[in-house]
């Protein structure tokens, strides 16, 4: 396994304790700061930038400037994921009415889906266009590609989990993102 494969595991793993956290470690109350988590997330950080640091061959200076500029879109990011995990769920939620399916609202939430796809590429733009100012473009190449890789396992940990919790192993069953599979 590369090096890269290896930090993506390490990700995984760091967020999969994150997540795996009971709720009265994870906060008193929503809100609420948890150190605990707080620690935890901060060695994923850092753990994460040292093999980005290593894997794209940047200088502490570019270091500095990659960890700005993932802060600077953060929060953006998190809606559009929040926003796109809402839409979906209503989505299965109408589709599970089978014929009753109020219509009107299925094509709201295909409109809603639609300007968060267009959101999230004109944050990739925006993203891409700071990343230029202190990145070569083949550190950029393989950023987009330890991004992709580090997104991949972490949808193979959620499923996997999930398939756990469906199964019945780990807590009750929780409510899975909507998605669409072709009939046979």
């Amino acid at each position: 396994m590369s090096r890269l494969g290896r930090v993506a595991w390490v990700a995984v793993f760091c967020l999969g304790g994150v997540a795996s956290l009971p709720a009265q470690q994870l906060g008193r109350g929503l809100g609420q700061p948890n150190p605990q988590r707080q620690q935890l997330e901060n060695r994923f950080r850092q753990q994460l930038a040292q093999m980005v640091k290593t894997g794209l061959g940047l200088s502490d200076d570019q270091v500095q400037k990659l960890a700005a500029t993932n802060r600077k879109y953060e929060e953006q990011r998190r809606r559009l994921n929040e926003d796109e995990r809402d839409i979906r769920m209503n989505l299965r939620d109408e589709l599970a009415a089978g014929d009753s399916a109020n219509q009107t609202r299925v094509s709201g939430y295909l409109d809603r889906m639609l300007k968060v796809q267009r959101g999230r590429l004109e944050l990739v733009e925006q993203e891409q266009h700071d990343l230029s100012a202190f990145l070569t473009p083949v550190q950029r190449l393989k950023y987009i590609g330890f991004q992709e890789q580090l997104r991949k396992r972490m949808e193979q940990f959620r499923k996997n989990r999930l398939e756990m919790l469906d199964s019945g192993f780990g807590g009750a069953r929780r409510r899975r993102p909507f998605s669409v599979r072709p009939t046979p």
